[in-house]
């Protein structure tokens, strides 16, 4: 009865320690594959990053020497663009058998100033066309040239709105101070001629 008993328990351990080591084997098989995993990930990191650097490094030893694209019978410069068989300017567009520079648009198949126009319908909904120009709403010619609402034609010439040699040049209620014209406060001005007064009774010091 006794040896029954103990051949039973032996036969329970062994059971118990086989289904351990299965487990620890499982385990280990597990810890295995992650490493291999991760190893596989890590050289593919490593080996695209090397290649991309080599990639970038042939790319710029090529541009060094070269120029980054041939254009015709010469290689142009990094800031350049090859259009109609010509280094551009970056930015450059084709128009009909032209070249715009990113400072002109196209128009009817030639190059023309940026905010170049005929008539208001060529310019943005707030703009007016002025001398061949699209302009703010507001603006007005002066001469030859053209003045923004912020000014005013002067003799030809645009100059700040409430430019001014003398009051003649500014509205009844305004005065001339310093080529602008102000308002015409008898507490501002005593203050202005008092501030004069006393500039020129104060002697110049050293």
């Amino acid at each position: 009865m006794y040896l029954r008993s103990f051949k039973k328990q032996c036969e329970h351990k062994m059971i118990n320690i086989k289904k351990v080591n299965k487990l620890k084997k499982k385990l280990n098989l597990k810890i295995i594959v992650s490493v291999f995993v991760l190893l596989l990930i890590l050289i593919g990191t490593g080996t695209g990053f090397f290649l991309s650097q080599q990639s970038q490094d042939l790319r710029q030893q090529a541009r060094s020497q070269y120029g980054p694209s041939f254009c015709g019978t010469t290689f142009c410069s990094f800031d350049q663009v090859c259009l109609r068989g010509k280094c551009m300017p970056e930015g450059s567009t084709t128009c009909g058998p032209n070249v715009c520079t990113p400072s002109q648009k196209c128009w009817y198949g030639s190059c023309a100033d940026a905010n170049y126009c005929k008539n208001d319908s060529n310019c943005n909904s707030s703009e007016v066309c002025l001398r061949g120009k699209c302009m703010p709403e507001g603006s007005t010619t002066c001469g030859p040239n053209v003045c923004t609402p912020s000014q005013k034609c002067w003799y030809g010439s645009c100059a700040d709105a409430n430019y001014c040699k003398n009051d003649s040049n500014c509205n009844s209620s305004e005065v001339c101070l310093r080529g602008k014209c102000e308002k015409n406060d008898p507490q501002f001005m005593k203050k202005i001629r008092k501030k004069i007064w006393d500039a020129i009774r104060t002697p110049a010091t050293n």
